[in-house]
């Protein structure tokens, strides 16, 4: 499921994926998104948060660490993936 947080904020929710699986969907869809950007020569990148989290976490949570990893992904230089997988406490 895909959905917009706002801006140009989306999540994406891959209730199944685990952290091996999410990582290969989000580079797919990272080149697939850099690929367009350079056919239209659009000066445009994706800084991608990701978090995988196992167990019951409140949905709301779950997207504040995914958010949380979104900047990081900014700070760390932009239009990258910055990548975080949590286990149950």
């Amino acid at each position: 499921m895909v959905a917009r947080l706002g801006g140009d904020e989306f999540i994406i929710f891959l209730p199944r994926a685990d952290a091996e699986k999410s990582k290969s969907v989000l580079r797919a869809l990272k080149e697939k998104l850099d690929s367009v950007v350079r056919e239209n020569d659009w000066p445009i990148g994706f800084s991608i948060g990701t978090g995988v989290f196992d167990g019951g976490l409140p949905i709301e949570t779950a997207i504040i660490k995914a958010d949380t990893m979104m900047y990081q992904a900014k700070k760390n230089g932009k239009n990258s993936i910055f990548f975080l997988a949590e286990s149950p406490v």
